[in-house]
């Protein structure tokens, strides 16, 4: 599958219910070469979904934020 045609349907999925937007993310975590417009926004609804006890999307989150996805993974701030 091309990196266009999956970066397509994780945006389209994310826009679904919880269900699959937490696929997205795991998809998101899988293939770490996508990349997505609006990745604050995106992150941002997934923050939120975990916070709401939505099914899945802790887990999702996790994986995702531990993945080699540079969009999402957690940076340590610069040490001045």
């Amino acid at each position: 599958m091309s990196s266009g045609l999956l970066a397509f349907g994780v945006v389209v999925a994310l826009s679904l219910p919880s269900t699959h937007a937490c696929r997205s993310l795991r998809l998101l975590a899988e293939f770490p070469e996508v990349r997505v417009n609006g990745a604050k926004g995106v992150l941002y609804d997934a923050v939120e979904a975990a916070e709401l006890d939505e099914p899945g999307a802790m887990a999702a989150l996790i994986e995702l934020k531990l993945s080699a996805n540079a969009q999402f993974q957690d940076r340590p701030e610069p040490v001045n």
